[in-house]
């Protein structure tokens, strides 16, 4: 779906926009996803909080329930599937600039895909795409109006979630929770990736913003006093600098 037909957040919030209504809503608390309904019921964790953005490598896994011999008791245990890993994509290319996060699988073909690219938008994570299966980005009606809730469509430009995002603070604080409202009932393995490209977009924009506010680091500062040194001899001389008596 083009940005300029894509419905604004509202308008699919309040049902105006045909074929939307809301499914269910997961919630990020730290490294888990729970359900809004039930916020104690975690759906999926992950190694470390996106929003922080402090790791490399990111695994998703996904948690859910089987009776056991003391299910009469009202107990049962906790199956974990390993979904996805996802980190930052190398580029090759100078043509293309933009951001990519390589979305790996890790459980059977029937439960994950194998390999998927999430890109993202050339002005930042505000739009991502994965070919062939979402995209996310804020419509230009919200755009106008300085709102910046994220509409997630499928390939086919199907309306399928849409993400709530929380705001950073000058001192890296979060201001809310991260959300995605699910108005398109998916298979397991279609809902398990939109969750992985939802992450993955959260990771990236959280670390580009944390990037953004932090000062440079004192090896680049050294560096740019050290190319600023007007004396320093080009061949082996003294590099000390001179100072006016």
């Amino acid at each position: 779906m083009a940005q300029q037909d894509l419905p604004s957040y509202q308008e699919v919030v309040t049902g105006d926009h045909p074929g939307s209504g809301h499914l269910q809503t997961l919630v990020l608390n730290g490294r888990n996803i729970v359900a809004s309904e039930n916020t104690e019921c975690v759906l999926y964790e992950l190694n470390s909080a996106p929003c922080e953005a402090m790791a490399h490598t990111y695994s998703i896994t996904k948690v859910g329930s089987r009776p056991t011999s003391t299910a009469r008791q009202g107990r049962a245990s906790q199956r974990r599937h390993h979904l996805y890993d996802f980190s930052k994509k190398r580029a090759f290319s100078l043509k293309d600039l933009s951001s990519r996060v390589a979305i790996e699988g890790k459980a059977s073909r029937e439960a994950s895909y194998s390999d998927v690219t999430l890109a993202g938008g050339l002005s930042g994570w505000t739009a991502c795409t994965a070919k062939g299966h979402f995209a996310g980005q804020v419509s230009i009606r919200d755009r106008l109006k300085k709102f910046d809730g994220i509409v997630w469509t499928s390939d086919d430009g199907l309306i399928v979630a849409l993400e709530t995002r929380p705001t950073m603070g000058e001192d890296g604080v979060l201001d809310g929770q991260a959300q995605l409202n699910i108005h398109e009932a998916l298979p397991a393995k279609d809902l398990d990736l939109l969750v992985a490209c939802w992450m993955a977009r959260l990771w990236m924009e959280s670390k580009a913003s944390l990037e953004a506010g932090q000062p440079r680091s004192a090896g680049s500062v050294f560096n740019r006093l050290w190319r600023q040194q007007p004396n320093i001899a080009k061949l082996g001389g003294s590099t000390s600098t001179q100072y006016a008596s």
